[in-house]
């Protein structure tokens, strides 16, 4: 038995090696390690073929051999879904999210996309604000100040002597009160029933109690002083003789 194995060995051996080696293992060991890594290596070269066969199989629909890569890779992410709803399709995807497996249908049509899939200059848009960034609190470009162009505090350039106009201050000038004596309106004057008699007072209150007799107590409405005795001057009546 060992010895079919060890002629195996060497038939392997001297198909993979190459014509420089002619120097063979003299222990069973170093031959099953040769023999190992030569099965690794062939194991290696088939895997290469099946691969390279592959990419020619995914070569012939460009399409679907890029989704059926992502699908096995599992790399198909929001943001790729979001442009693939550019187009519009039978083409089913499936991938996996958290232990899930998801079913997505497109179809692929290319003269949709427009000027997207050709070369083109630089062009700018404007566009509302994207999923990621619409709880972004930043500032508009109004909600900062610009540094004054004119006046005192300029801040990128020199600025020219600048004059203003205020009042007299009152210190170190000839009108300063250097012993803050208080003037005549600074005082109140004292009541003079504090240091006097108090002088007598009257008010004015309503009645407190319901009279108890029954006689009736006329109030100032019931007086009409306007309506006096009025004072008439006639015409005296004298008679005079001698006029009929």
């Amino acid at each position: 038995m060992q010895r079919l194995v060890y002629d195996a060995v060497i038939f392997v051996l001297c198909r993979y090696m190459s014509d420089h080696s002619y120097a063979l293992p003299t222990s069973l060991e170093k031959v099953m390690a040769r023999l190992n890594e030569t099965l690794s290596r062939e194991e290696s070269m088939e895997r290469e073929k099946r691969n390279a066969k592959d990419r020619k199989r995914r070569a012939k629909n460009t399409v679907h051999g890029l989704l059926q890569d992502l699908r096995e890779k599992n790399l198909i992410n929001e943001e790729l879904k979001e442009r693939l709803d550019l187009y519009s399709g039978k083409i089913e995807i499936r991938y996996k999210k958290w232990r899930k497996w998801y079913v997505v249908k497109w179809e692929y049509s290319p003269e949709k996309a427009g000027r997207s899939s050709f070369y083109s200059a630089p062009a700018y848009s404007l566009s509302a604000r994207s999923k990621g960034f619409r709880n972004d609190q930043t500032p508009g470009p109004a909600a900062y100040t610009l540094p004054p162009m004119l006046g005192p505090k300029t801040v990128t350039k020199s600025s020219a002597p600048f004059y203003s106009l205020s009042g007299k201050s009152t210190i170190g000038s000839f009108h300063e009160d250097l012993q803050k004596t208080p003037g005549p309106g600074t005082y109140k004057v004292t009541d003079p029933n504090i240091y006097k008699s108090k002088l007598p007072q009257f008010s004015m209150t309503a009645r407190n109690s319901m009279p108890g007799d029954t006689t009736q107590k006329p109030g100032p409405g019931a007086h009409s002083p306007e309506k006096v005795r009025k004072l008439k001057l006639g015409i005296c009546k004298v008679e005079v003789e001698g006029i009929s």
